[in-house]
């Protein structure tokens, strides 16, 4: 899996390569857990389940690499399971990037799978610093070996 990040529409992307995705049902979620090659220790925790009451898909993420909080998300419509978007809840920006201290950034992240052995999660971020700019910051691109 190979994970793209942008600190921001105009900067350099950042690429991390032979990273591992391990994926198993825990009841009606699919878990996540996102590592580097030459480690188990997990880089990210998620999980993902449609929620029939609501009608809506709820996702939720637990990041290792920075320091925040758990962040929950949610569909506004039914979507797919070949394409499901989520909203997070608004959240302090994790000072990685200049600008970034002391701001909320807003996420939505965008899941499309085009078929059994590639998918993709991208991020798209909006830095609450007044241009309401929105940019990919993160692409996952998960390709199953064989």
């Amino acid at each position: 899996m190979v994970d793209t990040f942008k600190a921001g529409p105009d900067m350099a992307p950042e690429i991390s390569k032979g990273l591992v995705a391990e994926r198993r049902m825990v009841g009606s979620f699919l878990e996540e857990t996102l590592h580097t090659s030459e480690t188990s220790r997990p880089l990210r925790i998620d999980y993902l389940g449609y929620d029939t009451t609501a009608g809506q898909w709820r996702y939720v993420s637990i990041e290792a690499r920075i320091l925040v909080a758990p962040m929950s998300a949610s569909s506004f419509a039914r979507d797919t399971p070949e394409r499901i978007t989520v909203r997070f809840e608004p959240f302090a920006a994790p000072p990685v990037a200049p600008g970034w201290a002391g701001r909320m950034l807003r996420m939505e992240e965008v899941i499309t799978r085009d078929g059994p052995d590639h998918e993709t999660k991208d991020q798209y971020f909006i830095l609450a610093d007044g241009t309401a700019r929105p940019w990919l910051a993160h692409r996952y691109d998960y390709r199953r070996l064989h």
